[in-house]
């Protein structure tokens, strides 16, 4: 997520603790910021709203 709000200059708000084990190898380097961050939320099998220029995803986690 570091190099997403690098990369675009956005803010994303997420529970570390919940998300600690879910894992993501992907090349999304062609992808738009909107596609990536539905491919990656998909994967770990959350969701994302955009609030007040943020993106807040939520979610129960990954299980191990």
């Amino acid at each position: 997520m570091s190099a997403i709000e690098k990369a675009y200059g956005v803010h994303i708000i997420y529970d570390e603790d919940t998300f600690r084990h879910c894992q993501l190898n992907a090349d999304l380097s062609d992808e738009p910021l909107y596609q990536k961050m539905e491919i990656i939320t998909k994967s770990i099998e959350a969701r994302y709203q955009v609030v007040d220029a943020q993106f807040v995803i939520s979610g129960e986690g990954c299980s191990l």
